[in-house]
Order: C-alpha cells, then sequence, then structure tokens
C-alpha cells in the first residue's frame, strides 16, 4: 500500500460557514475571487491552504489520491485552525466539532482515509477526555499537535498526562510546527516556512528527546513532521552537548542519538540525500510517506518522490510508501 500520513483537511462546518461568510467558532469565514478559503479571527487573517476545491469533498479528495497512486491518507487539521488560544471553555466545543466532522468524513471511506484528532491542550484534563472519546471511532488512530502549545513546552509538565494517555490507547501523535517564532528576519521570501517551519519542529524534537519525556513513557509513538526539521542533520550536535554539559543531560539519561531510533519522521525533505540522512539517524523503519497536501509547501507527487530517491533500495522504498505507516494505523 502507498498511504500518505500527512495531509490537511478543512471541517465541513467551516466549509459551510464560508458560503454564507458566516462565523465559524470565532472564525469568520469566506472565500477569495479565486474560489479559496479564507478565515479572519480577532482581525487577523487565519492561512489556510490554498485549495479552491471543497477540501471536506470526498470525491474531490478521493480522485487525488488516484491520481497520484495513493491508496489511503491520514488528515489532520489544519495546522492554523489549532486553538491552542482559546478560551477553555471555548476550545472544548471547537476540538469536538472538528472531530466529529473528521470522523464522518474518514468513515465514509473506509480503508482509504484515516484521522488525527484536534485535542483543546490549553486544557489538559479535558484533552484527554476527548481523546478518550474519539479514540475508538472507526479510522482514528491518534491525535495531531502543535510543536508547542501557545508557546509552552512538551516538557512542560502539565502535558505530560496527555502523552501518557496516548501511549496507553496506544495510539500515535503526529507533531507539526505550530506557533513559529516572531523573528522579523523570516519576514520576506516565505522564510516563515522555509526556516521557522524545520526550525520549530528541531525544537519540539529537542524537548522529547532531552526533557525525560521518553525515558519516562517508552511505548509512545511520535511522528514528528517535514522529516524533523533539522533534527537529523544536528543530532550529533545534540550528542556532544548532551557529553559536555551538565545542564543538558540533566533529564535525559542517553544521548540523544539512541532516542531518535524510536520516533517516526514523515519523508516530506524535498531532497534524497535530507532523506537518506534522516533514514540513517532515525532506521528505516521510522519513516513515512508525507505529502503536506493541499498546501501549496506540499510534495505535489509523494509516491513519485520517493520512487525517484535513488539512494533508497527498493525494499527502503516500500517501507516508506506504505508498510512503516502500516503499522502505526493498526496501532501494532
Amino acid at each position: 500500500m502507498n498511504i500518505d500520513f500527512h495531509s490537511h483537511f478543512i471541517p465541513s462546518g467551516a466549509i459551510r460557514a464560508a458560503a454564507s461568510c458566516q462565523p465559524w467558532h470565532e472564525i469568520y469565514m469566506s472565500r477569495t475571487e479565486t474560489g479559496a478559503l479564507i478565515g479572519v479571527h480577532a482581525g487577523t487573517e487565519v492561512d489556510l491552504p490554498e485549495w479552491t476545491a471543497d477540501p471536506s469533498d470526498l470525491a474531490t479528495r478521493l480522485a487525488w489520491l488516484n491520481a497520484r497512486q495513493l491508496d489511503a491518507q491520514v488528515l489532520s487539521i489544519a495546522p492554523r485552525l489549532q486553538r491552542y488560544t482559546a478560551e477553555r471553555s471555548h476550545a472544548v466545543a471547537v476540538a469536538r466539532a472538528m472531530n466529529d466532522d473528521l470522523a464522518e468524513l474518514v468513515q465514509n471511506a473506509p480503508g482509504r482515509l484515516y484521522g488525527l484528532a484536534h485535542l483543546p491542550l490549553q486544557d489538559p484534563t479535558a484533552a484527554i477526555a476527548e481523546l478518550r472519546r474519539i479514540a475508538d471511532q472507526p479510522g482514528i488512530i491518534g491525535a495531531a499537535v502543535g510543536t508547542n502549545i501557545d508557546g509552552a513546552p512538551w516538557s512542560e509538565p502539565a502535558l505530560f498526562p496527555v502523552l501518557a494517555e496516548v501511549q496507553n490507547l496506544g495510539l500515535v501523535l503526529f507533531v507539526h510546527p505550530a506557533n513559529r517564532p516572531a523573528d522579523p528576519r523570516m519576514k520576506r521570501h516565505h522564510l516563515k516556512n522555509l526556516v521557522g517551519n524545520p526550525l520549530e519542529t528541531t525544537l519540539a524534537v529537542a524537548e522529547f528527546v532531552l526533557g525525560g519525556i521518553l525515558d519516562r513513557l517508552t511505548a509512545l509513538r511520535l511522528c514528528f513532521a517535514h522529516g524533523g526539521g533539522y533534527a537529523a542533520l544536528g543530532v550529533g550536535r545534540f550528542d556532544a552537548g548532551h557529553s559536555a554539559r551538565a545542564d543538558v543531560r540533566a533529564d535525559s539519561a542517553q544521548p540523544p542519538s539512541s532516542y531518535m531510533t524510536r520516533l517516526y519522521f514523515d519523508s516530506l525533505t524535498f531532497s534524497d540525500r535530507a532523506l537518506r540522512h534522516v533514514v540513517d539517524v532515525a532506521g528505516i523503519s521510522q519513516v513515512v510517506m508525507g505529502s503536506d497536501h493541499p498546501a501549496d509547501m506540499g510534495e505535489p507527487d509523494p509516491v513519485g518522490f520517493i520512487e525517484g530517491c535513488k539512494s533508497l533500495s527498493r525494499s527502503e522504498k516500500d517501507a516508506i510508501l506504505g508498510a512503516n505507516a502500516l503499522r502505526l494505523i493498526r496501532r501494532e
């Protein structure tokens, strides 16, 4: 099977709101002249995928999969709709609405679509309750979360019970860039994405491998977007710091490189050489295919990209194309 583990959807409730320029959970939805979706919250535009077709339309999505030789796709909420800044009780209602729309979408295409739930992580207790509520729905295989929660790192003690419950339920946590650094140097040339997104993912990987989380949760399954950012490239420096400085190794028992083989990473590196390095650092069993569809910075032909990587053997390509993702889907 060819399985795309990294793609996004927009809840059908938001699509309906855009048709009449109505608010959807405090976001005013509408469409541009070209038909692209836009949202505005508190006077600020919310970035949404530049896709003029209905992102919740099943026929449109399946046609996209068929045209790219994809047997299945794993969906998560468009990242800018992660409402970690919302008031806590409101955030719970938003998460339930998103997840109900997601569950309906994947259940209408069993075996072809799978879902990663959204969690109201500003309230960890509510996030655990929502995870338990949605986890048994057909096609739901885990949750998609930000690299930070409104600025709070994943090593924050209040978030640990959420991670423990993910492990307890045998689910996977997909970690995607959120709340990128507001560096004025990133305002031009789309550097907020080109540099900011992988940097944000690298910070999250560092939090997990240096924060002691993986020592306490030995069966936790984590998958990081965009090839893990710069983590595979920088792991040697992490190890050097762990050896040289007591503050670096204060919370983790092992060198950072020893944890990398327990993490999953998607293939969205846009480079054969970069993907080869991720495989060499994490192991071939730890890489899944990702497209980031329908983002404009996504991989338009994810299967073709993997097939075209000359550094990968046939068995390595098969593992990335679907075998590794299938284990996560089956909770093996």
